[in-house]
């Protein structure tokens, strides 16, 4: 599993480093002003950088459109005296203000808050009046008179009032009865002196009362409302001098003036109403500021010193917008840069996060609790079992690159192994200390050498093979090698151990090599395979012998008997001396001479003959020594002869036979 970390963390940091390569250098700004805000805030981009302080950097449309007005002041503050300047500027607010004042004081009586006042004065009217007329109808309710304690009734009867407390007669209000009524001088009954004192008394409620004094306080707010002055006669001056350059700004300003008109004509009207579109008043904001800036620059040209100052403040104000405009114009790319710088960071912290040195420490501690102590042993174990005793070999320990190394060294000594050991000595320690991988590692995975024994003498190679063919017990062994000993010392050891081994060549073909075929080479054949061998030859080379022409068939014949010569040296080897000496071997099987006494003269002639005659057809084709070449039938009887003596040859050998006791044919 830690193997497997090892390879997605080294993945991961290699395409973390391609990422950040991809990303690029970082971008180019434009060049500002040392020192200036916008140049101060392009040195300080990073990857927390947020949208909200970009935006702060950028100067608006509005900021870059007056650039123009604040050049144009720059020149005029620059080409005029302080005095010039105060003059100029008061007499551009004293042109604002009276504008100013008027719309002030339609608003103080119309805003919605004014508006809202004398809603709830007419709303309080007209609920006392409602509770006017409920007492008023309970009072005087079936009176004969139409319309009593109406507003003409009570108009009069307050003049009544007035006239019997002023005449100087002692007369009572309301008259009683037996008294005359002060209006038609008729005596008062008493039920009239009743009926009036009822009218009093209705006249004097506190319902009454709260009525009309709301309707004196909502007409007072009403008749303050006809006396505005909606005119701008007197204004159309100003009004035309803002349009010259801010024509959107007066018709606003007219458009209010008449929107405030509309609001008070619906309040006076019948019926009032309340209920208005809001009112724009940017345009007035927008007054107002202008006057304010007026005078504002009045102050700051009080003198040359103030003067000095305000230009100071306004070439950097004009310096500030010029170069926010160059971080607005580049907005996208600063954009993009922060983007690049996040993804930075994120992929230099992936590159970190994938370092294998925690696993490295990791695979060390699972090291040291077994896995390099038993590594170390089973390498011990296969030195032992390869019998190398030449050189004192010792084993350490260290991690590097998430994996815990197994350091093979010279016990007692500070010289390298290479330095010391022998190319076989070498090659030994190599072997053992693949081995003693595998084991450990419990692969079962095939196992390929590559000419694992060139350069050494026979005594490292019997050892490698016997190596070799007891790991095929475990997997599979592939060995590649020109050395045809080397693949003898194989083939004896894994037909020893009676392990299968398949042998198969590569052969070249022309300027391309890696030609598999399906059998070995013929020098690795048996007996008994070069015979099967030579028997497939026969249908081919008869076809040949049919042929008029024969020259392919005394051509093809040639090479058999080539080959069948060889294979009665290798029946010689293999079966006649029981392989006591043999071509691919550094050994002698003394154990076999017991073979040789079984050997008496008809061996000798069977063998001496065909041999010969091999030998004549191979090397000797001239026509002139009056040499006629087999036929096809006398080619095939050889092969025939061949394979009988070796049928024959072979049950022989597998009779026991004692040593020193000869056996009879």
């Amino acid at each position: 599993m830690l193997d497997e970390l090892i390879l997605v963390c080294n993945h991961v940091a290699k395409a973390s480093i391609t990422s950040v390569r991809a990303l690029g250098e970082q971008t180019t700004f434009p060049q500002l002003p040392t020192g200036s805000r916008s140049a101060i805030f392009l040195q300080k981009i990073n990857k927390d950088t947020t949208v909200e302080e970009l935006e702060q950097n950028c100067a608006s449309q509005v900021e870059v459109d007056s650039l123009t007005q604040l050049r144009k002041e720059l020149a005029e503050l620059q080409g005029s005296s302080p005095e010039d300047l105060r003059k100029k500027f008061k007499e551009q607010y004293q042109r604002l203000d009276p504008l100013i004042n008027h719309f002030d004081r339609l608003l103080k009586s119309t805003s919605n808050e004014a508006v809202l006042t004398i809603s709830k004065l007419f709303d309080t009217y007209k609920t006392t009046e409602t509770a006017a007329d409920l007492a008023r109808h309970q009072a005087l309710g079936g009176l004969p008179v139409e319309g009593i304690g109406s507003q003409v009734w009570k108009s009069m009867w307050q003049h009544v009032e007035e006239f019997i407390k002023h005449n100087g007669q002692g007369q009572s209000f309301p008259p009683v009865a037996g008294e005359s009524c002060p209006t038609c001088l008729q005596p008062i009954t008493e039920t009239t002196a009743k009926q009036l004192q009822k009218f009093n008394d209705y006249l004097k409620d506190k319902t009454q009362s709260e009525a009309d004094a709301a309707k004196k306080n909502f007409d007072q707010a009403v008749k303050c409302l006809g006396r505005l002055n909606f005119d701008l006669t007197a204004h159309e001056g100003v009004l035309s001098w803002i349009e010259g350059s801010k024509k959107e700004v007066a018709d606003s300003l007219r458009n209010l003036n008449a929107d405030i008109q509309k609001r008070v004509n619906g309040i006076i009207g019948k019926p009032a109403i309340f209920q208005f579109k809001e009112l724009v008043l940017n345009s007035l904001t927008w007054l107002k500021l202008q006057s304010e800036n007026f005078k504002k620059k009045e102050q700051e040209v009080k003198d040359d010193a103030a003067k000095q100052t305000t230009i100071t403040l306004l070439i950097n104000k004009i310096s500030d917008i010029e170069n926010r405009s160059q971080i607005t114009t580049n907005k996208a790319l600063i954009q993009n840069e922060i983007k690049r710088l996040k993804q930075l960071h994120l992929l230099e912290n992936l590159g970190l996060s994938a370092k294998i040195s925690s696993i490295t420490r990791k695979v060390n501690e699972i090291a040291k609790q077994g896995s390099v102590g038993k590594l170390q042993e089973t390498f011990v174990q296969e030195l032992k079992k390869l019998n190398f005793k030449h050189l004192e070999v010792q084993t350490a320990t260290s991690g590097k690159a998430g994996q815990s190394m197994l350091e093979i060294k010279l016990a007692n000594s500070e010289a390298k192994i290479p330095e010391i050991a022998s190319e076989g000595e070498q090659k030994c320690i190599a072997l053992a200390g693949f081995m003693a991988e595998l084991i450990v590692d419990n692969r079962k995975s095939a196992i390929v050498f590559d000419d694992p024994v060139n350069s050494l003498d026979h005594l490292w190679r019997e050892k490698f093979a016997n190596r070799i063919v007891e790991e095929s017990k475990n997997r599979q062994v592939v060995v590649l090698t020109h050395d045809l000993p080397f693949l003898k010392m194989l083939e004896d050891v894994a037909n020893q151990h009676q392990f299968p081994i398949s042998i198969s060549a590569i052969r070249r073909h022309g300027k391309l090599a890696g030609y598999p075929m399906v059998e070995p080479p013929w020098e690795a054949f048996n007996t008994n395979k070069r015979i099967k061998k030579l028997k497939t030859q026969l249908p081919e080379l008869k076809n040949q012998f049919n042929n008029p022409a024969q020259q392919q068939y005394i051509l093809s014949a040639k090479s058999f008997y080539d080959q069948m010569r060889k294979t009665w040296e290798r029946l010689v080897e293999e079966w006649l001396l029981k392989g006591v000496v043999e071509r691919f071997s550094y050994g002698v099987k003394t154990q076999n001479l017991k073979y040789i006494d079984t050997i008496d003269a008809n061996d000798n002639k069977i063998i001496s003959d065909a041999y010969a005659k091999c030998c004549k057809h191979v090397h000797d084709t001239a026509s002139a020594f009056g040499v006629s070449f087999p036929d096809f039938e006398e080619l095939e009887s050889d092969l025939t002869g061949l394979e009988s003596y070796f049928n024959d040859l072979k049950k022989r050998r597998e009779k026991p036979v004692p040593l020193g006791v000869p056996s009879s044919n």
